[in-house]
Parts: C-alpha cells; sequence; structure tokens
C-alpha cells in the first residue's frame, strides 16, 4: 500500500510541475499472491487482513494509475531495499536497474 501511495504522491508532484504522467506507473514485484491481488478480485481465508489495502491497490490498478507486473525474483530491483545482504553481482544489477548507468570514481582520479 505504501509503495502506491508513495507512487500516487510523486505522481501528483510531477503533474505540478507540468510533467505529468498520463500512462500507468508500472510496479514490479516477484510475489505471485501480490500480482494476483492487486489485478483480480482474490478473496480467500488467508487475504482477510490485509483486504482494505488490496482494494485499494486494486482500485489503482483499474483506474490506471499503476500496473503491476510480475517479475522473476532474479529480475526484482527491489531486492537491493528489502534484503538484507546481498552478493555483490545481484546489488550492481539492482544498482543499473535502477539508477542507470554509473561512472566508476576511481576511474580519472588524480592521486
Amino acid at each position: 500500500v505504501s509503495m502506491v501511495k508513495d507512487t500516487i504522491w510523486l505522481r501528483q508532484l510531477l503533474h505540478e510541475l507540468g510533467a505529468g504522467q498520463k500512462e500507468a506507473t508500472r510496479q514490479h514485484t516477484d510475489n505471485r499472491g501480490v500480482h494476483l491481488q492487486s489485478s483480480k478480485q482474490v478473496n480467500h481465508a488467508t487475504a482477510k487482513h490485509f483486504r482494505i489495502g488490496q482494494a485499494f491497490i486494486r482500485s489503482h490498478h483499474d483506474n490506471g494509475v499503476i500496473l503491476v507486473d510480475k517479475v522473476t525474483t532474479k529480475e526484482n530491483a527491489a531486492d537491493i531495499f528489502t534484503k538484507g545482504s546481498i552478493p555483490a553481482e545481484a546489488f550492481f544489477r539492482c544498482r543499473l536497474e535502477i539508477m542507470g548507468p554509473q561512472d566508476n570514481p576511481a576511474v580519472g582520479r588524480r592521486p
């Protein structure tokens, strides 16, 4: 839910700055249940405790504010934020996807 709230806030800020976004903001998840619940009515006993949040997310999905894409765990760049520690290779892959190419600060530096 917090990711959707943050997305709504950022979209509103962009709109006020004159750079509004017309298409849905893509959100990635590697959790099959989250993906299904964001786009379809999925109600079962284990989902009772978060039905309000589920309805909030689904309504913004249905209104075209967000689009929840299912990605594999290996492709989930959010691991950089959610895992306590990840291997260096995974860290650099996630950083590249989120921030784009980065210059090496050690290159060109004079001693």
